[in-house]
């Protein structure tokens, strides 16, 4: 049985209740919300309120309660994430004195900023400016607070290289890896649109000739193979390995290309250093 403690202020009546392994409900008809992790709710049926209680989880000893009987501030409790950033439960600033940079308190919850102010976020240099929805302080909120190299401004409030592909304009890194936030040559096949490079390497984003060996047999007689390097190579002097290829017929020093000392460019044409006839 739970020892209970009645105490009488004027007409109001309220009781003080131990800690127990959940929060319980109000004691009026719709009663205070059970809440193992942050505390219950005051009731709202009957004068005396509900009963604020506290779990043992995250919540604290104590709820925060509800209006005129109010409750015990939580040790560990936080904002609830839908506002995000609180990190314990408090009547006044100086409440927040432990919580570092959640030094005022904002509806029962200390923040590292409140009401837009970001006047507080003078601890951190590179996150001075207050997101009024999450009452945390960022470093941008918007493109406005960001430069090149990193004029994107992403969820977590930090200037990125892109949040989208519209950011990565310079060749060949025109697609935005927005897992992290920065820009690369390719995220899948689609990006690689060179016949030479088709496909990606999803280890570094870049556009290579292959991944496996299949995607070097150009046609049904070649049979190369794709080195370490994501290049198709061949066997030296092996032309059939490079039928079909898009590098050129002719197997020179372990790959396909057009030309080279066996094999001249037409006339008014060089071999440059890829094995790639180009005009003089």
């Amino acid at each position: 049985m739970l020892a209970l403690l009645t105490v009488r202020c004027g007409s109001k009546t309220f009781d003080l209740l131990p800690e127990s392994d959940a929060g319980r409900g109000g004691n009026s008809d719709t009663g205070g919300k059970a809440n193992s992790n942050k505390g219950g709710t005051s009731g709202v049926g009957d004068n005396s309120g509900g009963r604020a209680m506290g779990g043992k989880a995250a919540g604290g000893f104590a709820g925060a309660g509800a209006p005129p009987l109010g409750g015990f501030p939580s040790l560990t409790g936080g904002r609830p994430s839908s506002n995000g950033g609180g990190v314990g439960q408090c009547a006044t600033d100086p409440d927040c004195a432990l919580f570092g940079s959640a030094r005022f308190c904002d509806q029962g919850f200390c923040v590292e900023c409140k009401n837009g102010d970001s006047n507080q976020c003078n601890f951190d240099r590179l996150r001075n400016i207050c997101n009024v929805k999450k009452d945390i302080c960022v470093e941008c909120t918007g493109p406005q607070h960001c430069d090149d190299p990193y004029p994107a401004c992403n969820s977590q409030g930090s200037c990125v290289e892109c949040v989208d592909d519209f950011q990565c304009t310079k060749e060949p890194r025109t697609t935005c890896d927005t897992q992290h936030f920065r820009c690369v040559e390719c995220m899948d096949e689609n990006d690689c649109r060179d016949p030479k490079f088709p496909r990606c390497d999803m280890q570094f984003h870049t556009c290579v000739e292959c991944t496996k060996p299949s995607d070097c047999q150009f046609a049904a007689q070649s049979s190369g193979w794709c080195a370490g390097n994501k290049v198709c190579a061949c066997d030296t002097g092996n032309d059939a390995q490079c039928a079909g290829s898009p590098f050129g017929p002719h197997c020179i020093a372990m790959h396909c290309a057009e030309c080279g000392s066996q094999y001249p460019c037409p006339d008014g044409q060089m071999c440059d250093p890829t094995g790639k006839c180009v005009m003089h």
